[in-house]
């Protein structure tokens, strides 16, 4: 629909549209503004801008950034203008104003079908300026306070570099697909995304592994100043960390099970495990009291028992003079 203004209008002026708008040419801001509706309808005037009489909304086919009354208007994104970026179809536009200046504007828009249904853009004009248009919802969720999370209830597949997150979220991901996770996760796993308030230049992101290579194991780092450090394995999946101080013999304990610890004439200390752990699967650490004296450590001869064999070049050790620890590696 095709609109037809005066070419060179006066201060006050008005013009009669064929969209069934009133317009008022306004010098000082060098625009058309609309001052009526429906105007051979008397029952209607700018307190209900954009209300048609038979229930129904008004048409509006022109600029968007004109609307500075309070109105609720149809729009189709193939006849109206400064719309926002990627809506495509119709919707419906609110408009509303701060004050009589009409310098300070919020508009609001409603997608109504097409890829915009279920869609609502914002965006706001300060001391007679309009800001960009910002998609607030997208398809039912809040695209970035919740980033990550489906409508479903289950997580975004995040198949792209990690590094380009740069919004609070926890995504589901995989080394065969993401670019930049660490180079010892091998499956799948949760990465999460924190970020600094007002400053993207410096996040903190943690994965959490899933699959059976990566299952309670977390890694973790940090982007400071705009650059991404190294991934730091912080978890490591393993059992905590049975210690045995100053050598005591017998029986002691571990998170699921017993351990019991003798030691021979010879010197050598025997750990047995009940139950044992899975292939051999763990590791002992010796540590002398004295930094002048050398420890060793043997390999154990059972999936169940481990041999600690302890030398000294200085002097006798005794009972006291060392710890040891065992680590599964399970």
């Amino acid at each position: 629909m095709a609109m037809n203004f005066p070419d060179s209008p006066v201060d006050g002026e008005q013009s009669q549209q064929s969209n069934g708008v009133l317009y008022k040419w306004n010098a000082s801001k060098t625009r058309w503004e609309v001052i009526s509706t429906n105007v051979n309808d008397t029952s209607f005037d700018l307190k209900l801008a954009g209300y048609n009489v038979n229930g129904t909304h008004v048409k509006y086919d022109a600029d968007l950034n004109l609307i500075d009354y309070d109105s609720f208007f149809h729009i189709n994104t193939s006849l109206a203008t400064n719309f926002p970026i990627g809506m495509t179809g119709h919707g419906f536009v609110r408009s509303d104003v701060m004050f009589e200046a009409k310098d300070y504007v919020t508009q609001t828009m409603y997608g109504a079908n097409s890829t915009s249904v279920w869609k609502i853009w914002m965006r706001s004009m300060q001391a007679g300026v309009w800001g960009d248009w910002k998609l607030v919802i997208d398809g039912g969720a809040f695209s970035q306070r919740l980033a990550g999370l489906n409508d479903d209830g289950n997580h975004v597949k995040y198949n792209a570099d990690v590094n380009d997150i740069e919004d609070n979220s926890v995504y589901h991901t995989s080394s065969s697909v993401a670019t930049n996770l660490p180079a010892d996760m091998d499956g799948h796993g949760f990465i999460r995304t924190d970020i600094f308030e007002a400053d993207k230049a410096y996040r903190t992101q943690t994965i959490y592994g899933n699959t059976a290579n990566n299952e309670f194991k977390q890694w973790m780092r940090s982007m400071q100043a705009g650059v991404w450090g190294a991934w730091k394995l912080v978890v490591d999946g393993e059992r905590p960390r049975i210690g045995f101080i100053n050598g005591v013999t017998g029986a002691l304990s571990r998170g699921n099970g017993g351990v019991t610890c003798v030691r021979d004439s010879a010197g050598v200390y025997t750990l047995t495990f009940d139950p044992p752990f899975a292939n051999n699967l763990y590791n002992v650490q010796v540590t002398a009291a004295d930094t002048g004296k050398v420890v060793s450590v043997s390999s154990g001869p059972a999936p169940d028992t481990q041999q600690v064999f302890v030398t000294d070049l200085v002097g006798a050790l005794t009972d006291g003079a060392f710890a040891f620890s065992v680590k599964s590696n399970e």
